[in-house]
């Protein structure tokens, strides 16, 4: 079988994978692109697989169209391996491929508990969207794993579709890493309300039959929903432990390793310079436009995005910053209980780290500006006086 050539490979079909390819696409309109994914659909959107989907919305608006952007696209393909050398990647079923250019845009896989069972479903993919809205039913139950933000989204969306919905979580309370207890504590209040039953501070050891903690209490329902975490898919490489956890590390221009040629974006890519990766939709966006800029022949630097957010249980919460917010210091806070809203600053070492909001939005039109001239600046004034310029000027 002869080797077919590519101009550009692109691996992976998510937004960040499409959003390249449409940046791309507007500065070369005559480059072949090949685009695989290991999935059997084609490319869509997946936040809304936590959402916006079990609210209604109609799945054909989550597809994207590569034959749009002049992209051939091959659904459910494995890649064993990739020659960056030789500029050939190596599939499961004998093909293989020749590239000028590749982009690494692979996203994030689960964290696998000990144990199966024929309840669990590792919440990734479209696929394992149709599975579980195929198999609940109004009614039944649902334990659903982890504190962080697609855990928390997913059990709003069992409990709105009727399922008597159980949240355990590792952490004192819900989203620990983005809002500080303050705000967690009244996320907490509001899942307890909707009938929720939150466990905290057990960790999950194992999935069988029932789903059993650290302490060994034993949790049973008609679905188990573990994410406990995610982490790179990026089986396809010879990488080390750091890497398989952090994902492939990039300079400004998103190239790995600073080779020419060889490009990595969204979810899987850690920056130089940053001790923390950013993983949510804006910047899967955002990276991935700059990494077709680039591979199209630009020299445009990325600077990760630090805003991002979820929607759950009647509540809409959006952050900008960096750092995890309980290991940051609270600087200021305010909640109107009748208006179920807050504000919260969060700091380290008098420099301000973090902005939550719960129930308010910041202004699409300030937040790069937000982002530039106050995060990882030190506090200069009153907090509280910060706290009140910042709704005053950004927020909405």
């Amino acid at each position: 079988m002869s080797m077919e050539f590519y101009d550009l490979l692109i691996v992976g079909a998510g937004m960040s994978a499409m959003a390249a390819a449409k940046s791309f696409r507007s500065a070369d309109t005559v480059s072949t692109i090949l685009m695989v994914s290991n999935q059997p659909d084609i490319p869509s959107r997946k936040p809304p697989l936590s959402k916006q989907l079990w609210k209604g919305l109609p799945m054909s608006d989550i597809f994207y169209n590569p034959a749009k952007f002049k992209i051939d696209f091959r659904p459910g393909v494995d890649i064993e391996r990739v020659d960056f050398k030789k500029r050939i990647a190596y599939f499961a079923n004998d093909r293989k491929v020749n590239f000028k250019s590749i982009l690494l845009a692979t996203g994030l896989k689960p964290v696998e508990l000990p144990g199966t069972s024929s309840k669990a479903v590792y919440f990734n993919t479209l696929s394992d969207f149709r599975r579980l809205k195929r198999q609940v039913k109004s009614g039944q139950s649902a334990v659903v794993m982890g504190g962080g933000l697609l855990s928390v989204e997913l059990a709003s969306a069992m409990q709105d579709v009727g399922l008597k919905t159980t949240l355990a979580i590792s952490g004192q309370w819900p989203l620990h890493q983005y809002v500080p207890k303050q705000l967690g504590l009244q996320i907490f209040k509001r899942m307890k309300t909707d009938g929720v039953e939150v466990i905290r501070q057990k960790r999950v050891a194992s999935i069988n039959e029932s789903v059993e903690l650290d302490d060994g209490t034993q949790l049973s329902g008609d679905h188990y929903l573990p994410l406990i975490g995610q982490v790179p898919s990026l089986d396809f490489l010879d990488l080390d432990e750091d890497e398989r956890r952090h994902g492939l590390e990039v300079d400004k221009y998103l190239r790995v390793q600073g080779v020419d040629g060889i490009y990595a974006t969204g979810d899987i890519i850690r920056m130089s310079g940053y001790r923390e990766s950013f993983r949510h939709e804006e910047n899967a966006i955002l990276s991935g436009t700059v990494a077709g800029k680039n591979l199209a022949g630009g020299k445009d630097a990325y600077s990760p995005s630090m805003f991002l957010y979820s929607e759950f249980f009647g509540l809409r919460l959006e952050s900008i910053g960096m750092g995890r917010a309980d290991q940051l210091k609270l600087a200021a806070f305010e909640w109107l209980d009748s208006e179920a809203k807050g504000i919260a600053l969060l700091a380290n070492q008098n420099r301000l780290y973090r902005i939550t909001l719960i129930n308010q939005s910041f202004k699409p039109e300030g937040i790069g500006n937000l982002t530039s001239s106050l995060i990882g600046k030190p506090i200069r004034i009153d907090a509280d006086e910060l706290m009140g310029t910042i709704v005053r000027k950004y927020v909405q």
